[in-house]
């Protein structure tokens, strides 16, 4: 949403303060979640869909937040996953190294796989590998092309 409204050159402060209302708190629950061992797999679902559907106004850095928070609480949403790894195949340069290290971490962590994707080689699913690799990083299981 902050971004639309700064394409459109429109500040209006009610908007941007109530959809920063709205990450703070979600971001808040899911935290004190994790903080308090509470599981609760609706209300994580919930949270996940709603980012799930509004996923065009968020920004990657923010969803690989949310799904580190996911992880950290060991909450799987394949919805949201798939959809941040179609983001990421289409643009595969948005994300730095630390952000690509993150999502391979909760992807293999959460044991997830793209939908249509082959189990056999996952690496396929993160066009960012070849990045780590021209940077010089080699991740166990990704070969260097």
């Amino acid at each position: 949403m902050f971004e639309v409204l700064a394409a459109m050159d429109h500040r209006s402060v009610v908007l941007l303060n109530e959809c920063s209302k709205v990450v703070i708190v979600l971001i808040g629950i899911l935290q004190s979640c994790r903080d308090l061992r509470y599981q609760n797999e609706d209300l994580f679902k919930s949270i996940a869909d709603y980012v799930a559907t509004t996923f065009e106004i968020w920004k990657l850095k923010q969803v690989i937040f949310f799904l580190l928070l996911f992880e950290d609480l060991g909450f799987r949403h394949p919805d949201l996953m798939d959809k941040l790894m179609e983001r990421v195949v289409e643009e595969p340069g948005a994300l730095n190294l630390r952000n690509i290290v993150s999502l391979l971490h909760v992807y293999s962590s959460l044991n997830h796989v793209r939908k249509g994707q082959n189990r056999e080689y996952v690496p396929i699913s993160f066009p960012s590998s070849q990045v780590c690799s021209q940077k010089g990083l080699q991740i166990s299981g990704f070969p260097r092309e």
